[in-house]
């Protein structure tokens, strides 16, 4: 019942969701609250899709490596924010 709640919550922010911080910010709830990686990668990519500046994509890679242990995702975004500095 519990996790129920809290998916509700989840996707009234995300409904709300304008940026990039909003996007990562749902994504890493998911993932603490949840566990649902498939989700929060759909949200991570969202979150990518609304970066505009380089600490938007620092932010998103530190989240993807600390939360997915993914770390050759989160290196292709500091790469991609460094691009963009």
């Amino acid at each position: 019942m519990e996790s129920i709640k809290i998916k509700q919550e989840i996707e009234k922010a995300i409904d709300k969701a304008e940026d990039s911080y909003d996007y990562r910010k749902a994504a890493d709830s998911i993932i603490k609250d949840l566990g649902d990686e498939n989700w929060a990668k759909a949200l991570y990519n969202k979150a990518i899709d609304k970066a505009e500046a380089t600490n938007d994509y620092s932010h998103i890679a530190e989240s993807i490596i600390e939360n997915l242990g993914d770390k050759n995702w989160g290196k292709e975004l500091y790469i991609k924010g460094l691009d963009k500095a």
